[in-house]
């Protein structure tokens, strides 16, 4: 194949995949949407009266937690409802140790 003709075929094609996309991307611009953010719709938003949810934290045969109190949760909490408060103690082997 030329050269010539492959470079200016190459734009062609890509101009038709840039149509494409945008002709996509214009018509999904007008539907409408399905999904809503939850922060925005709370006014209109209907939980059922008897749904109920509680946060815990599983505790093994000797009531410890595999909890390293690293914050993540805290950091993905959505709404800012899980605190984590933790305390830095010295173990018996001289390592440094979170806890809650």
């Amino acid at each position: 194949m030329n050269p010539f003709f492959k470079y200016f075929s190459n734009i062609f094609t890509a101009l038709g995949s840039l149509i494409g996309g945008l002709r996509v991307t214009w018509r999904e611009l007008w539907r409408k949407k399905v999904t809503m953010e939850y922060p925005e719709n709370r006014e209109t938003l209907k939980i059922s009266d008897r749904w109920r949810s509680e946060l815990y934290m599983p505790h093994d045969e000797n009531n410890e937690h595999a909890c390293t109190a690293c914050g993540i949760c805290m950091n993905n909490c959505p709404n800012g409802t899980i605190t984590v408060t933790s305390n830095r103690i010295e173990t018996e082997d001289g390592k440094k140790k979170r806890v809650l």
